[in-house]
């Protein structure tokens, strides 16, 4: 009788797990179709532990990685999608993969599958735009004159949540980035945009952040 009650309670709680997790895919989902990658995301990998192997899942994790400034997180979750998929590629994972490929700045196999994530040219504006960022990307990063010197900005900038996407503004006088440092830890925030003014000549020395909205 002991085992018998121990069996339900164990199924009992694996259905139960099991529905929770397919909730978290459903809230992923409506998160991702709105553009909130990092929410969606923090959703997708809640319930990742009872998909590990589903494609669409998979895929999901990939894109939004690469979304949040992770290609190579995209890259391992694409790999697992890619391991398990039967059949031929759909267009869409060859766009997720030549993403994957832009983001790490191996441009030539970049541009060869976003070729192939288009073979009706039904996106050819936007295809032949990330070909040619490739196309410039591998020229710039080939120069043998280039002279780049990274700087951390410090913790003006770089908070202890998370901070992507910086864009300075064309004399590298505004700094503006997206942030989830609005309401703390322990919760899952929307990106906000702030933007920073240079104290001096350059972007090394900046001003305290101002919040401009939610992306």
């Amino acid at each position: 009788m002991r085992f018998i009650t121990i069996l339900i309670l164990f199924f009992t709680y694996s259905l139960i797990f099991a529905q929770g997790n397919r909730q978290n895919v459903k809230r992923g989902d409506m998160l991702f179709d709105i553009g909130r990658y990092n929410e969606a995301f923090f959703y997708y990998e809640k319930a990742h532990p009872s998909y590990k192997n589903d494609v669409y899942l998979n895929l999901h994790l990939a894109i939004c990685c690469l979304r949040i400034g992770k290609p190579v997180l995209a890259g391992a979750y694409f790999q697992v999608a890619k391991e398990n998929h039967k059949g031929e590629w759909m267009p869409s994972m060859h766009f997720t993969q030549a993403e994957i490929y832009h983001q790490l700045h191996r441009f030539d196999i970049a541009k060869k599958h976003y070729q192939l994530s288009d073979p009706s040219n039904a996106n050819k504006r936007e295809i032949s735009k990330k070909i040619l960022e490739c196309k410039y990307g591998k020229y710039f990063m080939g120069r043998s004159d280039k002279n780049v010197k990274i700087t951390n900005i410090g913790t003006v900038i770089n908070s202890k949540f998370h901070d992507v996407l910086p864009k300075p503004n064309a004399d590298f006088s505004v700094l503006y980035f997206t942030s989830q440092r609005a309401k703390g830890e322990g919760v899952v925030n929307p990106e906000d945009i702030y933007q920073s003014y240079s104290l001096g000549l350059s972007l090394i020395h900046i001003s305290e952040p101002t919040r401009l909205g939610m992306i």
